[in-house]
Order: C-alpha cells, then structure tokens, then sequence
C-alpha cells in the first residue's frame, strides 16, 4: 500500500507540474493576458501618410539616445513571462527655422542591430548643420502642442540633402 501511494503522489505531482508550468501558463496567456502584440495602427497608416509632407530641415545640437522597453510576445513555454525587449533608438534635433523639435526614431528587435544602425545614423548628420529632407504629418507640424521638447515632431522618414546630388 505504501509502495501505491508513493507512485500515486509521484505522478500526481508531476501532472501538476507539467499542468503548470505548460497547460497552465498557456491558459493563463489565453484568458488573462490582452494581446498586445495585435498591432492596429496598420488600419491608419494611409490615411496618416497621406497626411504627410516633406520638409527641409537643419540637423544641429542632436541629442542621441537609446532605450528599451518590454512587449508581450507569442507564447514561448520555456519563457516565464512571454515578453519580448524592444531596442529604440532615438534622435532629437531643435529646428531653428520653425522653432520646433523633431525626433526620429527606430526600433529594433536586437540591441547589437541598434548599436550598428544608431553609429550609423549618427554619423551620418555628425556634420554641423547637417541638412536632412524629412517627411512630416502636416497636422502634427501645425499643432502647437507639438514640436515642444517633451513632445517632438516625429519625422517618419529622412534622407541626407548631399545624397541628393
């Protein structure tokens, strides 16, 4: 009899085990966590680039800056919590001619493609008064709420003007 109860604990345990840490969690992921990974801006996108406009812009006294943030990821059974780093790098630039900041950001999903890309980036406007052609919404640019330190213009896309020759 004690030789059946042994067994039977053994196995209750690891059923309670295997529930857990695989059965459990991927249920717990289903009905408690909101997926945050469904992206809905693709729904906006065109009518916000339709929105937008090109500017021409004078790149100086950049602040260059890197950071990290977690998102929910697909559901991994060897991960605790099924959460993914983000890498965002991010250039802020005071515009003297429209008096407003800008910024310029990118993401990415490892730090090593964030460190290359970000050495690139900056030394491609290191030049004082680096002039860049940037694509803006226009209503972002009008808005006065916009454009403060705290709340820089995104620039959606950029190229350097000596590229253009």
């Amino acid at each position: 009899m004690k030789r059946v109860l042994q067994t039977a604990s053994i196995c209750i345990i690891a059923l309670g085990l295997i529930f857990g840490r695989y059965i459990g969690r991927w249920l717990v992921n289903i009905f408690d966590n909101p997926d945050t990974s469904i992206n809905d801006g693709r729904l906006y996108i065109d009518q916000y680039l339709s929105k937008c406009d090109t500017i021409k812009l004078n790149v100086k006294n950049f602040a260059d800056s890197a950071d990290y943030f977690e998102v929910k990821a697909k559901f991994n059974p060897s991960s605790a919590d099924n959460m993914a780093i983000i890498y965002k790098h991010e250039i802020k630039f005071y515009s003297d001619s429209l008096r407003k900041y800008f910024s310029i950001f990118y993401f990415f999903g490892y730090s090593s493609m964030d460190e290359d890309f970000g050495m690139y980036l900056v030394r491609a406007i290191k030049d004082p008064g680096a002039e860049i052609i940037a694509t803006v919404n226009k209503q972002e640019l009008a808005d006065n709420t916009y454009g403060t330190k705290d709340k820089p213009i995104p620039i959606v896309y950029f190229r350097l003007l000596k590229d253009e020759s």
